[in-house]
């Protein structure tokens, strides 16, 4: 037998899955990757009633979550391969480096926000022209002004919103500290309960308590994410801005490119480019999610090419 690849879980099981000793079913069919399973590695095979495949049961703790991810991707259509290169390894030195590479802000949502905007914006804007009837040299200049005026907006807002997250977050630091120094009976209680609801209990449940609150920021940072809902690092105003205003110049200019050149049959040629667009962002978004590339790719393009079109309906009804 050359490995093991998840198959299927025994649901009631997998609500614990936060307990010592968990059993989950594994079957033999595809080369194993040992830094997957490591604890399986070398279990004997207990078969089972089961007509075509080697099932056995393995013994582990805490990785159940892991196992609920897989199976969530194969419900939504992605093959092992795709799967396995999501996953991240499991040897000594590979966690202990992702781990003290720290937890950066993800800017995935600022640049998808500003590339679809800026290709509908600006699109709307050739599509509203367009429909008027009136000239290309109109739709260039309106459309590099709402490239840089716009895109520039969208950043200063951008900025703005996440700054203020970041300023939230350091009051609530400031509240919590205060609270420790006023209040560390409570506060130490507060950190019992949410250790508590991640599944401690007895000695490890006082040991981890008191681990946890020698470190100051270790306790502070437990209290932001579990009690108050945050995420655990810092959220980077800046890099959020320049995320949205670079995604929104890239993709807001695509549907100017044809009319800055002169091309023939410039509209259509923006129509197509524009729609492309639209998919290959939502396309590229699947990337990150566990949709198929081609649904979220005609997701994105549905909702833009929505608004392209009653951008298009709206300038005809000024056209002379």
């Amino acid at each position: 037998m050359t490995g093991i690849t998840f198959l299927r879980i025994d649901w009631d099981q997998a609500q614990d899955f936060f307990s010592e000793k968990t059993t989950v079913r594994t079957a033999h069919r595809t080369p194993c990757r040992a830094a997957i399973l490591p604890s399986c590695a070398n279990q004997p095979v207990q078969r089972r009633n089961t007509p075509d495949l080697h099932v056995r049961d393995c013994d582990l703790a805490g990785q159940n979550l892991a196992h609920l991810t897989w199976l969530n991707g194969k419900q939504a259509g992605l093959s092992d391969d795709r799967l396995m290169k999501q996953e991240h390894g499991h040897s000594r030195k590979e966690i202990a480096d992702r781990l003290s590479a720290g937890h950066r802000h993800s800017n995935l949502k600022d640049m998808i926000y500003g590339g679809i905007d800026g290709a509908v914006t600006t699109f709307a804007i050739v599509a509203g022209v367009e429909g008027a009837g009136l000239s290309h040299s109109i739709i260039v200049a309106l459309g590099l002004a709402n490239i840089l005026a716009d895109g520039f907006s969208m950043a200063a807002s951008n900025y703005s919103g996440t700054k203020a997250e970041l300023d939230d977050r350091k009051r609530i630091i400031q509240i919590e500290e205060r609270h420790i120094a006023e209040h560390p009976e409570g506060e130490l209680e507060e950190l019992r309960q949410i250790l508590q609801m991640r599944g401690l209990s007895g000695d490890v449940l006082v040991q981890a308590t008191s681990a946890i609150a020698r470190s100051r920021d270790k306790w502070i940072g437990m209290m932001l994410t579990d009690e108050y809902g945050l995420a655990p690092n810092d959220p980077e105003p800046m890099r959020a801005a320049l995320a949205t205003f670079m995604a929104f110049m890239i993709a807001g200019s695509v549907p100017l490119i044809p009319f800055l050149f002169g091309l023939a049959d410039a509209f259509p040629i923006a129509i197509v480019s524009t729609l492309l667009t639209f998919f290959f962002i939502g396309a590229a978004k699947s990337r990150w999610s566990l949709a198929k590339w081609w649904r979220s790719g005609l997701e994105t393009l549905l909702i833009g090419g929505t608004a392209a079109l009653l951008a298009y309906a709206v300038g005809g009804l000024f056209h002379p």
